[in-house]
This record gives structure tokens, C-alpha cells and sequence, in this order.
């Protein structure tokens, strides 16, 4: 995705289990924000991981990288964003302004 000089409407992640590194993740949201239009959509897939990014003791870094990545949507100024339990979680940001 990177030096991609096009914006999106519509980002749809199915990747993050497969990060060796957790904050491939976040450096990962940094450039879908990017090239997010405003009013655009981020689909992740994975969001909940068997619930495991709620385990404390969680050593995997795939998991360890989801769970900050979705700390991080619902935290980020320009997006809106929730988790919807669907399957194996599905978080759906909206980017504002």
C-alpha cells in the first residue's frame, strides 16, 4: 500500500493474523487512514481472534497486534469505529473530517 497515490471509499483488512511483528498492525492503520477517503469505510476481519485479545496473558504477536490495532481505531481522532461480534469479529471505522 505504500506509495499508492489513490483514495478508497471502502478498506477491507483480512491480513492482520498474518503479522510476525504486532505493530505491522498499526503501521498498517497509519496508511489505510491515508488513503481513506472522509466518509470512507475500514473493514477488518479477525477483530476478536477467538476472544483472545481480551486474554491479558496473550503472547502471540498476531494477537498482540489486533489488539492494539483495535485499541488504536477506537481511539484515533478521525475515525469512528466499532466491533461487531459477527463470527470471529468484524470492526468497521468510519473516517470523519
Amino acid at each position: 500500500m505504500r506509495g499508492m497515490q489513490e483514495s478508497f471509499g471502502l478498506i477491507c483488512l483480512d491480513i492482520l493474523t498474518q503479522f510476525a511483528r504486532p505493530d505491522t498492525a498499526l503501521q498498517l492503520l497509519d496508511l489505510c487512514v491515508t488513503l481513506l477517503r472522509p466518509g470512507g469505510v475500514l473493514l477488518s476481519d479477525n477483530a476478536l481472534r477467538s476472544g483472545r485479545v481480551l486474554d491479558p496473558g496473550r503472547e502471540d504477536a498476531s494477537t498482540q497486534g489486533i489488539a492494539a490495532f483495535n485499541e488504536a481505531i477506537m481511539r484515533h481522532p478521525r475515525l469512528v469505529s466499532s466491533i461487531i461480534p459477527l463470527r470471529d469479529g468484524v470492526s468497521m471505522s468510519v473516517k470523519v473530517g
